[in-house]
């Protein structure tokens, strides 16, 4: 791996899990990328106001390039839809450490960065280990005291997810040797809660059963007068 880049709240510091973070690793870490030509990089999904001095707080500036510490900016902002963009600012108005995550995707794919090279550190199946590696290609590993699910509870089991409890050799062992990552089964997951959730949008009540009695009746008519044409 050429880059290691990490999600901000519940990843390098105390999010919306309500759990302690100390990445203790992160000086060996730090000395060991720098040694290897590895970049490591911090993207916040947080306005730089609001960001910064929980960055600060945590000394992050430690171990990480002012320049590699990535916040939403206005021109992450300019590039999104009208739309999208009164939805995000309304959003960050509403609560100001509300995170974004597209933010992370846009980061990877317009800087430049060799994703076939990039491993993600995040602690979300939904939107890191799902939409983030299906967009970028970028490989993800998940931080376990703080896995979440579209940042709900997660209680199920994914077969092949890389969840860990993250230290200094568990994650040099990422970054230099060859891991095999199988998404196949968190593909499978995905779609089956995509189709649950597409199910349960239908409005049943308002489905007129006898119609589409009748229409099957009608294909089914049809089908054997053009069965009985055959045979004469």
């Amino acid at each position: 791996m050429r880059q290691i880049v990490f999600g901000f709240f519940d990843v390098l510091v105390n999010g919306h899990k309500q759990r302690e973070m100390k990445p203790l690793y992160l000086k060996e870490l730090a000395a060991f990328c720098k040694s290897n030509n590895i970049s490591m990089y911090v993207v916040t999904g947080v306005k730089k106001e609001i960001a910064e001095p929980i960055v600060k707080k945590n000394n992050l500036l430690d171990y990480f390039c002012p320049e590699n510490i990535i916040y939403i900016d206005d021109s992450y902002l300019s590039s999104l839809s009208p739309e999208d963009k009164e939805l995000k600012e309304k959003k960050f108005n509403e609560n100001n450490l509300a995170e974004d995550d597209y933010h992370k995707i846009h980061f990877l794919k317009t800087n430049k960065l060799d994703t076939n090279d990039t491993l993600f550190v995040g602690h979300d199946i939904w939107t890191d280990a799902f939409y983030l590696r299906r967009y970028t290609k970028a490989n993800v590993i998940l931080i376990k005291d703080t896995i979440s699910n579209n940042h709900n509870p997660f209680i199920d089991d994914i077969k092949e997810l890389q969840i860990i409890t993250p230290d200094f050799e568990l994650l040099k062992k990422y970054l230099v040797e060859p891991i095999v990552f199988n998404y196949s089964y968190l593909d499978s997951y995905a779609t089956k809660a995509l189709q649950r959730n597409l199910i349960g949008a239908i409005d049943f009540a308002k489905l007129d059963i006898s119609s589409i009695i009748k229409k099957k009746q009608e294909q089914e008519a049809l089908k054997k007068l053009n069965e009985n044409k055959k045979i004469d």
